[in-house]
């Protein structure tokens, strides 16, 4: 899968991509907890983005339930979806 363009939230500790699907763009944020979680907090943006692509397949899939009314298992619950 093409990994999607991360960028940084300006808290420096989430990330975020936009997706364009269904007329809409939206924006899926991976936030602080879940790399707390996965990681750790003093996680670097390179690990966080290293992890993100090792899950990559799993973030989308949580993204497609969210837009699609699905269940979305631990932990990827915590990822983000809304509308730009």
């Amino acid at each position: 899968m093409e990994m999607p363009d991360l960028q940084q939230a300006p808290n420096g500790k989430e990330l975020f991509f936009k997706v364009k699907g269904q007329g809409k763009i939206h924006i899926v944020t991976i936030p602080r907890e879940l790399f707390d979680d996965e990681l750790s907090n003093e996680a670097s943006i390179s690990e966080r983005k290293a992890w993100v692509e090792l899950h990559i397949e799993e973030i989308m899939a949580a993204y497609r339930a969210k837009t699609e009314i699905g269940s979305v298992r631990v932990p990827f619950n915590k990822i983000q979806v809304r509308t730009e």
